[in-house]
């Protein structure tokens, strides 16, 4: 531990990611997003395919060692749909996908099945699942009372897309006081340009860290688990 100020602060990735302490949320894995007939067409899928081997193998490793797993998923109806987050899918499909017609033609509403998680990622029984409407995993949700209540102070971030949603999850995390790590190799995106320069940015904020290192951290946590 750090002592900054009078106060002490994490430093170390062990540190930071002890599982009595740490949540691990996987971010809107959901077909809608995750396959070639999702939400946004045909894409550049290829960092999906590469990092969901990868959120499987993390996310069995936090269970293991004993950390919140928590799996966020988009849950969109005509009523949480206001005005000015209809403009940003619009302005998303106009900025990065080349079109702006119809933001919700591929969106599936309340209960459809491209909100169903992808297979590789189907939330494993008793484990946490948290309906989100934007894309941080905070606003009007229970997600904060979730972590305070387990006495989280670390948050673990996978999932998609990098400069969207893991990006807007992670910087708000921040501004309620938890501290931050991304897992590099872990979090995906359809635009390997935006990617890695949400990746850039997200490196001079917080820890990011690769799979492999925060499955040693684990893996050695599980162990002392499985002594008592």
């Amino acid at each position: 531990m750090l002592t900054l100020h009078g106060k002490p602060v994490r430093e170390t990735l062990a540190e930071l990611i002890e599982p009595s302490c740490t949540a691990l949320l996987v971010i809107d894995m959901q077909q809608e997003s995750c396959v070639e007939r999702g939400l946004y067409g045909v894409l550049d899928l290829s960092l999906y395919r590469q990092a969901i081997p990868v959120m499987r193998q993390v996310r069995e490793a936090a269970t293991d060692a004993g950390a919140l797993v928590i799996n966020v998923r988009n849950v969109f109806t005509e009523e949480n749909l206001s005005p000015a987050e209809l403009r940003h899918l619009w302005v998303l499909h106009r900025n990065k996908y080349g079109n702006a017609t119809g933001p919700l033609e591929r969106v599936d509403i309340s209960d459809g099945p491209g909100l169903e998680f992808v297979e590789e990622l189907r939330p494993e029984p008793g484990e946490l699942v948290l309906p989100k409407q934007r894309p941080s995993a905070f606003p009007g949700t229970e997600l904060d009372l979730l972590l305070r209540s387990n006495r989280i102070e670390t948050v673990v971030v996978t999932g998609i897309v990098t400069e969207g949603c893991v990006e807007w999850t992670a910087r708000e995390a921040h501004s309620l006081d938890y501290y931050v790590v991304i897992v590099e190799d872990g979090v995906a995106s359809d635009s390997r340009e935006l990617h890695e320069a949400a990746l850039r940015t997200l490196h001079v904020n917080y820890e990011v860290a690769r799979s492999a290192q925060l499955l040693a951290v684990w893996s050695e946590s599980a162990a002392q688990r499985n002594k008592r």
